[in-house]
């Protein structure tokens, strides 16, 4: 594919002359540096498929045997409305800050020491995000131990205790069987005693 100024100019060629290959076009442009350099610093702003419009409106409605300047396809551009390109802006890379409440919460439940339901874990996260607690480094990523001390403190204002309840590695200190069936008054009587 040709460049933008390559193709407008290829384009009127065709019309006005007949079908040309693109390596005879680029042989005859050859030694034109400065008008390609200027059709391309003149329509450099617009989308290709509009300057292609303006110059088939100039062939059809104006002059098919006169061949176009810059300034009457501008002319023709400009009474279109046509819509000059915007700048491409760099895209910046999207960095997702992983959810760390859902991290720490499944590294406790699968290591045994969970404490707390998993939305003290939500709230401790949203807080640290607000920078509720300066204790926190990076509010972005957040330590576990960090996280932990903001969960317990969360809990400890709801309920005067810092866990919510005894992790399975407590209740197995206590001697329960885990492949056990339970009742709840039963685990709370024993995790109540071990707080």
């Amino acid at each position: 594919m040709l460049e933008k100024e390559y193709e407008i100019l290829k384009q009127i060629e065709e019309l006005y002359s007949g079908d040309i290959s693109d390596d005879d076009f680029l042989k005859k442009c050859e030694g034109k540096e400065v008008r390609l350099k200027a059709w391309k610093e003149a329509f450099n702003e617009y989308p290709l498929y509009e300057v292609q419009k303006a110059i088939n409106f100039y062939y059809t409605n104006k002059s098919s045997k006169i061949r176009p300047n810059i300034a009457q396809i501008k002319a023709i551009l400009s009474a279109n409305n046509a819509h000059r390109e915007q700048p491409k802006e760099e895209t910046k890379e999207v960095v997702y800050e992983p959810d760390y409440d859902i991290k720490y919460f499944d590294e406790d439940v699968n290591n045994g020491n969970c404490h707390h339901n998993r939305y003290y874990y939500t709230e401790a996260l949203k807080k640290i995000r607000k920078h509720e607690y300066p204790f926190v480094a990076d509010i972005h990523n957040p330590t576990h131990n960090e996280m932990i001390t903001v969960i317990e403190h969360i809990c400890e204002s709801r309920t005067k205790k810092k866990h919510e309840f005894s992790s399975r590695n407590e209740l197995i200190e206590l001697g329960y069987d885990m492949n056990m069936h339970y009742s709840t008054d039963e685990l709370f009587e024993k995790s109540i005693r071990r707080l």
